[in-house]
C-alpha cells in the first residue's frame, strides 16, 4: 500500500518554521512604522518652526502659544491654509514654550517624545517638558 502526503511531524515542522518568519517580519515592520513616525514628528517641528520665523517676522515676538491668541500660528503654517501639525500616532499638540523677556516672547522651545533613537540635532538646553518628551528645538541662532 502506498500511502501519500504529509506525517504530522512534517506539517508540524512547516508550520513552525511559517510562525518564525511572521514574527521576525511582524517585528521588523513594527520597528520601521515606529522610524518613520519618528520621522515624520522631525517634519512637523520644522514645519512649526518655519510658521513660527515667519510669525516672528510679521509680529516681532513668538506666539504665547501655538493655538492662543488672535491670529494663531495656523494663519502662518502653508501658506495661512495649514493646521497645526499634531503627533502622528496619539493625535497630541506638540510641546510648545514661548520665552519671555520684558513681556515679549524673545525665543521658543518645541518638542516631541521620539519613539526610537534622539537625532543628533536635539537641542536640549531648552528642557524635556518634564521628562515627558525626548527632542526639543529652540529657533535657529
Amino acid at each position: 500500500m502506498n500511502k501519500k502526503g504529509f506525517t504530522l511531524t512534517e506539517l508540524l515542522i512547516v508550520f513552525a518554521i511559517i510562525g518564525i518568519f511572521s514574527l521576525i517580519v511582524v517585528a521588523s515592520t513594527g520597528y520601521s512604522q515606529a522610524k518613520a513616525r519618528d520621522q515624520r514628528r522631525q517634519a512637523d517641528l520644522l514645519e512649526i518652526q518655519i510658521g513660527l520665523a515667519q510669525y516672528y517676522q510679521y509680529y516681532q515676538q513668538y506666539p504665547a502659544g501655538l493655538t492662543s491668541g488672535a491670529t494663531t500660528l495656523a494663519s502662518f503654517i502653508l501658506g495661512g491654509g495649514g493646521n497645526i501639525p499634531t503627533d502622528p500616532q496619539t493625535k497630541a499638540s506638540y510641546y510648545y514654550a514661548a520665552s519671555t523677556t520684558a513681556s515679549v516672547n524673545v525665543s521658543y522651545c518645541v518638542g516631541t517624545k521620539m519613539e526610537t533613537a534622539v537625532p543628533s540635532d536635539n537641542a536640549t538646553v531648552c528642557g524635556t517638558n518634564g521628562g515627558l518628551d525626548n527632542y526639543m528645538q529652540q529657533p535657529p541662532q
